[in-house]
């Protein structure tokens, strides 16, 4: 007599289901964190994100009818939050792997659907309008991002509260757009109001104070006030030091952002050994193709030039146009200043 082979049980089919796809929710967050974190250039980052979004389309495919015995395993799913969330996750992968016109396109399509949906008002809109914000923010155009950043902050402050995290986090992101598009003393006004907040609470997270910080003194240099982004940059550094690991991601771009204020005062020698050593580790940490790494290489070919090393900058330089270039395109204001940069090198000989 042959051995019955009994069907499992719908109870023994979810239990079996369940179990895999916990296994593959596993990988998913193993892909994301290598992606994030390892060397990977931008295309492979975005490779991988892409990677983790199919395999979580996946779970969420067939994750209800495992649960839910009744429902259809054929049902086609609608337009719900889960699809908007990884349209969300999607644009920010683009992002960063320096695809902004993707990123804007999708965000501008969530926006449009929880305005629709939730209202001008839901945090999810207001997450959604700031991320489209950033995106035009990235794209070199601050036009464009300052008046969704404005309402976001708006929102957040009427939602949330004046001094809530997320809301802070929207002011910083509007002084930032506000100066890229060169109104300094704006941008300057709110990076202190946000400075004196988190200051006032002992209980936030520091990192948030310090980047803030270094925001206003980026801000400052730009404004022409060298001595005083200085004074901050290298309080900045030294707090940095005590509080984030030696190859924290934001601790090296406070770190570029003091050598480009030496390389503003004409501090040459004290801005190349900073930056030498920041490509060199950013290269670890991001990637050569990441915009914090393009930004470094970029202010090293500066150093390199004015201190006389020219065939070391214009050799900088070249590298970093090719790869802004083939990321952010031949207009972007990144790329026009690299290009810009190399051509007077080139002339200067």
């Amino acid at each position: 007599m042959k051995a019955e082979q009994n069907e499992p049980t719908p109870g023994e089919r979810r239990a079996a289901g369940i179990g895999c796809l916990v296994f593959l929710a596993m990988i998913v967050v193993a892909v994301v964190y290598w992606a994030e974190f390892s060397a990977l250039e931008g295309y492979w980052q975005l490779g991988l994100a892409l990677l983790a979004l199919v395999t979580l389309n996946r779970i969420n495919a067939t994750w209800k009818p495992l649960l839910e015995p009744g429902s259809s395993e054929t049902a086609e799913p609608g337009e719900d939050s889960r699809s908007q969330s990884r349209r969300n996750d999607l644009a920010l992968a683009h992002s960063g792997a320096g695809r902004v016109r993707e990123a804007i396109c999708l965000h501008e399509e969530n926006l449009e659907i929880r305005l629709r949906t939730l209202g001008e008002e839901d945090p999810m809109t207001l997450n959604t309008r700031a991320n489209l914000g950033l995106a035009y923010s990235a794209a070199g155009e601050p036009g464009e991002a300052i008046p969704h950043l404005e309402r976001a902050v708006e929102g957040r402050r009427r939602v949330l509260g004046a001094e809530h995290a997320e809301t802070l986090k929207a002011i910083n992101n509007l002084a930032n757009a506000y100066g890229d598009a060169k109104q300094f003393d704006r941008a300057i006004e709110l990076y202190e109001q946000v400075i004196n907040a988190q200051s006032s609470d002992t209980s936030r997270d520091r990192r948030g104070l310090l980047e803030t910080r270094d925001n206003l003194a980026v801000t400052y240099r730009e404004a022409g006030q060298v001595d005083r982004a200085i004074q901050i940059h290298e309080a900045v550094v030294q707090d940095a030091e005590q509080l984030l690991g030696r190859r924290d991601p934001s601790k090296l771009v406070m770190q570029g952002n003091l050598a480009a204020a030496y390389l503003d005062a004409k501090r040459y020698h004290d801005g190349i050994a900073i930056l030498e050593r920041l490509v060199q580790q950013l290269k670890k940490v991001r990637g050569l193709r990441h915009p914090s790494t393009l930004i470094a290489m970029h202010n090293l070919g500066n150093a390199y030039f004015y201190a006389g090393r020219r065939e070391l900058a214009i050799s900088t330089w070249q590298t970093t146009l090719e790869i802004r270039e083939g990321l952010l395109g031949p207009q972007h204001p990144h790329t026009v200043g690299t290009r810009r940069s190399l051509e007077s090198a080139k002339r200067s000989g």
